[in-house]
């Protein structure tokens, strides 16, 4: 990159950026990964969720049960609880 092109600022965070610097000493952005554009809430929440999943894998968000999933689970308790009232003698 010449002189002509050498960002004066940070194009992520608007830092300003000394003379042919090599990165960020704000946010880290560099020649190197393009001066990349600034992450959306969308992408800071992604993140967070994966380094959870990788670093406490027990304090991972956990995906929500599908319509079906949650069906299942319902006649399930259902027999149980069928099961159960039959075992002490309901209906008498």
């Amino acid at each position: 990159m010449n002189d002509e092109t050498w960002p004066t600022e940070c194009p992520n965070c608007g830092e300003p950026l000394p003379h042919e610097a090599l990165y960020c000493r704000e946010c880290g952005a560099s020649e190197q990964n393009g001066w990349s554009e600034p992450w959306s809430e969308e992408d800071e929440r992604r993140e967070y969720e994966d380094f959870l999943a990788r670093e406490f894998p027990q304090h991972a968000p956990r995906e929500s049960l599908t319509v079906r999933q949650l069906g299942f689970v319902v006649v399930v308790l259902l027999l149980i609880l069928i099961m159960l009232l039959l075992a002490v003698g309901w209906p008498m």
